[in-house]
């Protein structure tokens, strides 16, 4: 018999220090897990990922090594278990997300981000950005677990849009326009929701991964809905024909609890014979042939112990922007004078760990309103009790929330509006982000909102290099935000977009006004100028988490790719 007991801790946010994502809890649920044979409990759900897993203790007939068991992994390993005759091998390095009670909560995503199933990295350090973050390196939080940072982030369901992909083919990468690979965004979509699913051209009710509505909306996050129709915005399915609007969130949520993408893809393949698992399993690096043409098998560590697996077929990478260039810097492939400089013999030299793309946002402007009604950043411990029992009671409630309930895709002034090709990305927090404790101290027990603002397509570009040959060493990130000093300005421009929106009546109902206090480092500034904004900027902006393109595709004549449209 096992059961879990819940208590309340008080967490003061750190000075000048960042927290992942949107929030630093003030209340933070402490679940403390008791059982017989020390066995956790995962609050009330019947997802299961791993319970049923043929677990990793022979790689001999295995056809496709998979490493790295996230948001590509995971689906991978499903699809290539379909075929009986494939025998599957998934290496991931962290461990299940059913050790963690925790994981299943949306409310509680920051309490995951910088845990155990975190890889807890960050950047190294800049002149200008992430000025205000302890040494001046933004956290940048990936998923160490089943699942990878699916089980870490806000469970937001958004598609690219439309024209990004139509690029990628029209760079030589054929296959990958819009129209081909939104059968596939199909395949996998269960949506709840009925409206939605009922435009079959661009949703559907027959995937693994189950997309729904919150079950809990502020009525703050009502008055977001309405100033954005009342400035003629259009409120739509930003996942359909057109983007450029605002919508009320939908998530990758499943009766009220977080779906990790190994949960919904690796949960119904967790019988099969033909695939197989091995968790706490780091890959090191690639072993090859004797003439450094071909990759036929893997180095890893797992449980402190060095280990060698031979491939019989395909080799996967799949290890996210971070994790697949430091497996194939330390095999002996990519920049020849990095590797030289690292004593690693060149197998091919390749441009890998180049062209890093982040998206760097800021959720830190935050605007007052007194009248509102069912939304304070500091709920008192009674309503707390009463929401916990709300979500282990009937999954219901505030706890089922991430903290985000609406998005939107607007123009800055610098975009084409004719184009639905917005380049800023907002979403709307009915409550206050809380992160660096002398600023936002004041504004304890006071109700609020706030809009984190992201840029969709920077121009700066950054690197990943590595810092030393021990696998388990950190790599080297350096995201140059800024580098460009269009990116900076959209950021700037997006300030008076939500100024404009604070100023409606939907939001003047609720007594709604931007907090006056300068943040610390930009004091000497005219408040809320360009200048002041820019100061702000590279103080408290932060990425946003979705770094993408160190192992870029491209054809054979483009010298900046590492791998073709075929991902070989």
């Amino acid at each position: 018999m096992s059961f879990i007991v819940f208590s309340y801790v008080w967490k003061p946010c750190h000075n000048s220090s960042q927290t992942s994502d949107f929030s630093c809890f003030t209340q933070v649920v402490i679940f403390k897990k008791y059982g017989v044979s020390g066995r956790a409990v995962v609050v009330g759900v019947a997802n299961r990922t791993a319970s049923g897993f043929k677990h990793h203790n022979s790689i001999f007939g295995v056809h496709a090594f998979i490493f790295g068991g996230g948001s590509g992994g995971s689906v991978l390993a499903s699809r290539l278990s379909e075929d009986p005759d494939v025998r599957v091998l998934l290496l991931e390095a962290g461990s299940n997300e059913v050790e963690e009670p925790l994981a299943e909560i949306p409310a509680l995503t920051s309490f995951l981000q910088r845990s155990d199933f975190d890889w807890k990295t960050k950047s190294e350090p800049g002149d200008g950005f992430c000025l205000a973050m302890s040494k001046k390196r933004c956290s940048w939080p990936r998923g160490k677990v089943l699942g990878g940072s699916s089980t870490l982030g806000n469970m937001i369901y958004t598609r690219g849009n439309k024209k990004d992909f139509d690029k990628w083919a029209q760079m030589g990468n054929t296959g990958w326009d819009f129209e081909s690979v939104l059968p596939y965004f199909l395949k996998s979509e269960d949506n709840r929701n009925r409206f939605k699913a009922a435009d079959k051209k661009f949703h559907s009710q027959d995937g693994y991964l189950t997309v729904s509505d919150p079950a809990f909306k502020s009525p703050l996050t009502l008055s977001f809905m309405a100033s954005a129709a009342e400035m003629g915005y259009q409120i739509r399915d930003v996942n359909a024909e057109n983007q450029t609007g605002f919508m009320l969130i939908q998530s990758t949520i499943r009766d009220g609890r977080r779906l990790s993408i190994a949960k919904a893809f690796l949960g119904p393949a967790s019988g099969k014979e033909n695939l197989q698992l091995s968790l706490n399993s780091l890959v090191t690096k690639l072993r090859f042939n004797s003439k450094k043409t071909k990759v036929i098998g893997v180095s890893y560590v797992k449980n402190g112990t060095t280990l060698s697996a031979r491939a019989k077929g395909e080799i996967i990478i799949s290890a996210g922007a971070v994790g697949t260039p430091g497996i194939l810097l330390r095999s002996g492939i990519g920049p020849a004078d990095h590797l030289e400089a690292m004593k690693i013999p060149v197998v091919r030299d390749a441009p890998v760990g180049k062209n890093l793309q982040d998206h760097i946002g800021i959720c830190a402007m935050t605007f007052l309103a007194p009248n509102a009604r069912g939304s304070s950043s500091n709920s008192n411990e009674t309503d707390l009790r009463a929401e916990i029992f709300k979500f282990l009671n009937h999954g219901k409630g505030s706890m089922t929330s991430s903290g985000i309930e609406a998005i939107a895709f607007v123009n800055s002034k610098f975009a084409d509006a004719s184009e639905d090709f917005p380049d800023l990305q907002f979403q709307f927090i009915p409550g206050g982000v809380h992160v660096w404790k002398k600023w936002f101290t004041p504004l304890r027990s006071k109700r609020q909102w706030a809009v984190c603002s992201t840029l969709l397509r920077p121009e700066s570009r950054g690197e990943i290099r590595l810092k030393s040959r021990n696998s388990k060493a950190d790599l080297i990130i350096l995201p140059n935000y800024f580098n460009s000093s269009k990116d900076l300005e959209i950021l700037v421009d997006s300030f008076r977009i939500m100024f404009n929106l604070s100023q409606t009546a939907a939001f003047a109902s609720v007594g709604s006004s931007p907090y006056e206090m300068p943040f610390p480092g930009c004091e000497e500034l005219a408040l809320f100028s360009d200048d002041y904004f820019r100061c702000f900027l590279r103080h408290a902006a932060q990425s946003m988490h979705d770094p993408v393109g160190t192992a870029k595709m491209g054809p054979k004549n483009d010298s900046t790719a590492v791998v073709d449209s075929k991902l070989r």
